[in-house]
């Protein structure tokens, strides 16, 4: 998942146009405000919105624009990066298929795909595979409708964050916590992908120690909210479903509150930036 997840985001920060390379940077120099410390030339960036300073205006840089289809075209550095994912690969499934045949491709691939868990699954999504674990023949447009916000949260913060070389360790823990938060199975050993990632960049969340209690606590009530529900019904056999899902959807609401606090917070202050 890890390799496929992050693709996109890789394959952005080695664009020629991505912010803050050295190509943009020489394009871009009269642009910047420019600021003389000790006979050096400092650029004061704000990198959380891609807001650079132009005189006294605020230019902000987007996503959204048509001339950014071209930076799609892979240069040689892009097409390294793509051919060594697919050789790697392709390389291992084949030996490991080899070894194990289709059971490995089973365990390791097509069995995420169907996958199912109708308990201690704290997704929102759990109580529609309760539903209907016993329909075999599930609609193209409901598995669509279930993937297609995570796909396009991952391709949106994939490009904005990784166009920007300083954020790519940002653009990790960010598609780690959509990956989580809107996995049709999220059981608790999922919460270990986002706290393996979270150390790299926690130094550039400028969040107040009141602000991080907050948070920290709000999401385990959320998940102790879950629990007691989650608790009757695995040990005590209580139809319990509907509460566990609602306290489900309150669960992933906690995490987009948490994720959009981390994102306003993400590089607030604005920084100095060397030119070369």
């Amino acid at each position: 998942l890890y390799p496929i997840a992050y693709s996109l985001a890789l394959f952005m920060y080695l664009s020629k146009f991505s912010f803050y390379s050295h190509n943009y940077r020489q394009s871009n120099k009269g642009e910047f405000r420019k600021e003389k410390t000790k006979s050096k030339k400092l650029h004061t960036l704000n990198h959380e919105s891609g807001v650079v300073c132009k005189g006294n205006k605020k230019v902000k840089r987007t996503i959204f624009k048509m001339e950014y289809i071209y930076y799609l075209i892979p240069n040689w550095e892009q097409l390294k990066l793509v051919s060594g994912c697919i050789l790697s690969l392709s390389t291992l499934t084949a030996m490991f298929y080899l070894l194990y045949g289709y059971k490995f491709l089973h365990e390791t691939y097509i069995y995420h795909l169907i996958r199912k868990d109708t308990r201690h699954n704290f997704s929102m999504y759990f109580y529609l595979q309760y539903l209907t674990a016993g329909i075999k023949n599930i609609g193209f447009w409901q598995k669509l409708l279930t993937i297609l916000p995570q796909i396009i949260l991952l391709l949106v913060f994939s490009v904005r964050y990784g166009l920007n070389k300083l954020s790519l360790n940002f653009a990790f823990l960010i598609l780690t916590i959509v990956m989580v938060a809107y996995n049709t199975v999220l059981t608790s050993q999922y919460f270990v992908w986002i706290l393996v990632v979270l150390p790299l960049c926690v130094w550039q969340i400028k969040m107040s120690k009141k602000a991080v209690f907050f948070v920290v606590t709000i999401w385990f009530l959320a998940q102790a909210a879950w629990l007691l529900p989650a608790y009757f019904l695995e040990f005590e056999g209580h139809n319990t479903f509907m509460f566990v899902w609602l306290q489900s959807i309150s669960f992933f609401c906690a995490n987009m509150a948490i994720l959009g606090r981390i994102i306003k917070c993400y590089m607030v202050g604005k920084l100095d930036y060397k030119i070369d």
